[in-house]
């Protein structure tokens, strides 16, 4: 509060607070089927297959998933809150977890990056 007056006083510069609509995203589940994790596993995601099982890459199956994240012991609250890191071509504001699911699981997301309907399927753009 102090420098806040003081830069008001020397350089007349004032401030305000408001509320602005935002578009976001709410983490929501329908029937989830995952699998709970082991506590003692490190909370983590990574591109690519889970270790335990990396033949089971749905890439192979639909290659316009150019996109596929493993992630480990993670609540869903951790999850909203690490989405902008995993697809920041898609998610630029935080997310809000709403799933009401609780513990931690194992679980892949596969998705196309950003820009591959525009680019005919492609792939293209360094976002994901």
């Amino acid at each position: 509060m102090m420098v806040r007056n003081l830069l008001a006083d020397r350089f007349k510069l004032t401030t305000h607070m408001e509320e602005r609509p935002i578009s976001a995203y709410t983490l929501i589940s329908v029937k989830p089927k995952m699998k709970k994790s082991d506590p003692a596993s490190r909370t983590r995601f990574k591109e690519g297959p889970a270790a335990a099982d990396p033949k089971n890459d749905p890439r192979n199956k639909n290659p316009i998933l150019g996109r596929l994240v493993s992630v480990q012991n993670m609540t869903m609250a951790q999850f909203a809150e690490q989405l902008r890191n995993i697809a920041p071509g898609y998610i630029r504001s935080p997310v809000l977890d709403s799933t009401g699911l609780t513990g931690s699981f194992d679980f892949t997301l596969s998705f196309s990056p950003a820009g591959a309907a525009q680019n005919g399927g492609a792939g293209g753009g360094a976002g994901g």
